[in-house]
Order: structure tokens, then sequence, then C-alpha cells
């Protein structure tokens, strides 16, 4: 069975933002950071259980590159994506960085 997939309009920004992001870093990786999203979002839309309960009904899905999850709910035969971003990640000196910003 084949679900719907309903991207809101502010998880299609936080994509277009971390790909902006990861093309500045390096060229081309903006361009691969999408990709991966679209696949991994394909997969989503024919498997939406394969990936497990974060919070009440709410599911993350994480790419295999990056350190990004996408968040979403199964409702009937829609699965609405809420949004994608950064989960976490180690900065070289050691930082602690959760949603693009440096944890105390």
């Amino acid at each position: 069975m084949t679900y719907r997939l309903i991207v809101r309009r502010q998880a299609k920004a936080d994509i277009r933002e971390a790909a902006r992001r990861y093309e500045e870093q390096r060229p081309g990786l903006g361009r691969t950071f999408v990709r991966q999203i679209d696949a991994l979002l394909d997969r989503v839309r024919v498997n939406p259980m394969q990936h497990q309960v974060v919070y009440r009904e709410i599911r993350r899905a994480i790419p295999r590159r990056f350190p990004y999850g996408v968040f979403y709910r199964i409702d009937g035969l829609d699965v609405l994506v809420f949004g994608s971003f950064i989960c976490i990640a180690i900065r070289p000196r050691g930082r602690i960085v959760s949603r693009g910003r440096e944890a105390n």
C-alpha cells in the first residue's frame, strides 16, 4: 500500500535552508542532501511504519549521510511531514549543536 505524502510548507522551508547551508560548505553537497531527503521521503511514503515513534504518534526518519531528522505522523492513508531539522551534531570544539544553535 502506498500512502499519500503531504509535506508542510515549514518542512519544505527547513529542507531548503539546510540544503543552502550545505551548499555553502561545499558545492554540490546541498544537492546531495536534497537527493537523500527525496529518497528518504519516498521510503516513508511506501512504508511509513518502518521508522520509530519518538513522541506519541510522531515518527522520525533519518537520512543515511546527514544528521537530520524528518518528523511525520500517519493519518489514515496520509503521511504528514512536519519538519526536517538537525537532530544533533558535535562541533570540532566539542560543543553540542541542536537545531542550528550551540548549547551551553
